[in-house]
C-alpha cells in the first residue's frame, strides 16, 4: 500500500506586551502524513516561538490532545534559545500517534494556555483540527508462510534479540555523544517540574525548592550539604569562590524556603509564578 507523506503546517502569531519589549509568540503545527496503514504511526509536532528568553512565557497546564481513532504512543518536549542581543526561543511538543481504528481519524484543536512574564498576563493559542485516513488492518494469513510454528518462534526470538541489541547500542552511543548537563541546567529542568507539580501552591513549591537548591550547590561545589540548615549552608559557601552577590541571593532563597515550608503562607496571587521566574532568570544567566 502506497503511503503519501504530507506535511501540514499552520502558524498562529499573537503580539504581546510583556517582560520583553514588543515580544511576540507564535504557534506552528505539522503532521508528517495524512494517510497511513493501520500498522504505521504519524508524528504530530507543535512548535512555539517567541522573541526573548525562555522565562518570557510560562505554560502552566500540560497539553492534552483530544483524539479520535488515535492514541499517543510517545511524547517528547524540548526548548532552545538562540541569539544573544535578540534572543529567540523555540519550544517543541512532539506526539507519536498510533491508530486504534481504521477510517477517518481526527485530532481536535489543541488549546495552548500561557502566561507572559513578568506581568503574568494570561493568553492562549489554538491549533487547527487535523484529519487522517487510516487503512484497515492487513489480513493475517499464517498458513501462507509454510513454516513450522517452532521455527517461526525461533526466528522471532532472534529478530527481537537483534533489535534489542541495536536499541541498547544506539542508546549508549547517544549517551556518549550527548554533552553532560551542567548543575544549572539540571536545576532549571527540576524547577520546571516543580512548578507544574506545585500548581500555584507556594507552600508546596517552597517545600520542593529547598532540596532542589541544596542539590544544585552540592553538584556545583562538591560539598556535603544534605540535611543541613540554611545557615549551615551559608557558612559552607563562605569557603567557596562564589561571588558574594550570588551567594547572598541563593542563601536568601534557602532561608525563605526553609521558613515558609513549615509555616502557613498567605501568598499574593501569582507569587509562585513570580518566584519561579525570578529563579529561572538568575540561573539562565549562569
Amino acid at each position: 500500500m502506497r503511503i503519501r507523506r504530507l506535511i501540514t503546517t499552520i502558524c498562529i502569531a499573537i503580539g504581546l506586551l510583556g517582560g520583553a519589549a514588543d515580544a511576540s509568540i507564535s504557534l506552528s503545527q505539522s503532521i508528517d502524513r495524512t494517510e497511513l496503514s493501520y500498522e504505521e504511526t504519524a508524528t504530530l509536532e507543535l512548535t512555539l516561538t517567541w522573541s526573548g528568553p525562555q522565562s518570557a512565557y510560562r505554560f502552566p497546564q500540560p497539553l492534552q490532545p483530544e483524539l479520535d481513532k488515535l492514541k499517543v504512543g510517545r511524547f517528547a518536549t524540548s526548548i532552545a534559545t538562540s541569539g544573544a542581543d535578540t534572543a529567540t526561543t523555540t519550544k517543541t511538543f512532539t506526539y507519536s500517534l498510533i491508530p486504534t481504528g481504521s477510517g477517518l481519524a481526527r485530532v481536535e484543536p489543541i488549546v495552548v494556555p500561557y502566561l507572559s512574564w513578568p506581568d503574568s498576563v494570561p493568553g492562549e493559542l489554538v491549533t487547527e483540527p487535523v484529519t487522517l485516513n487510516i487503512a484497515a488492518p492487513a489480513p493475517v494469513t499464517p498458513e501462507s508462510s509454510g513454516l513450522p510454528v517452532w521455527l517461526l518462534i525461533v526466528v522471532a526470538v532472534l529478530i527481537l534479540s537483534g533489535v534489542g541489541g541495536a536499541i541498547v547500542f544506539a542508546r549508549r552511543r547517544r549517551a556518549l555523544n550527548s554533552p553532560e548537563k551542567t548543575p544549572s541546567q539540571r536545576f532549571l529542568e527540576g524547577l520546571d517540574t516543580l512548578e507544574q507539580e506545585a500548581a500555584g501552591d507556594l507552600k508546596k513549591f517552597q517545600s520542593g525548592l529547598y532540596p532542589l537548591l541544596v542539590e544544585y550547590l552540592t553538584d556545583r561545589f562538591a560539598l556535603p550539604l544534605a540535611g543541613k540548615s540554611a545557615d549551615e549552608i551559608a557558612t559552607a559557601l563562605d569557603q567557596t569562590d562564589m561571588l558574594t552577590e550570588r551567594k547572598e541571593k541563593l542563601v536568601a532563597w534557602l532561608q525563605r524556603a526553609e521558613r515558609e515550608k513549615y509555616q502557613p503562607v498567605q501568598a499574593a496571587p501569582g507569587e509562585t509564578i513570580r518566584l519561579a521566574n525570578e529563579l529561572r532568570a538568575f540561573f539562565e544567566k549562569m
